[in-house]
């Protein structure tokens, strides 16, 4: 098995605050998906764009200590091969469902 391009998904904890914002590189739109709702199905569209464009988000600076331990919010990082590749804010909403922030 390769594992080059395994994945792990881990709670944040304190040393991984440091990773929060190293996923924020420049990535590619290069395109929309167009969702359809027609005689009770769902399908989609996809309208490629003439040109493509670089967008990056922008660095978040929120208390992150408050998502260590927290039975209301939690952030999973996902490392490759020791490197930050991604995250998932979550958040227990009013509604008793979770909620990505």
């Amino acid at each position: 098995m390769n594992t080059s391009f395994s994945i792990k998904i881990l709670p944040m904890e304190q040393d991984h605050i440091i990773d929060i914002n190293k996923t924020n590189e420049p990535f590619a739109i290069f395109g929309k998906l167009k969702p359809l709702f027609m005689e009770d199905k769902w399908s989609f569209e996809e309208e490629l764009f003439e040109t493509t464009h670089y967008i990056t988000f922008p660095d978040d600076h929120l208390d992150w200590k408050e998502y260590i331990d927290n039975d209301s919010k939690i952030i999973f990082l996902a490392y490759r091969a020791n490197e930050c590749v991604g995250q998932i804010r979550l958040k227990k909403d009013w509604n008793k469902f979770c909620y990505i922030e």
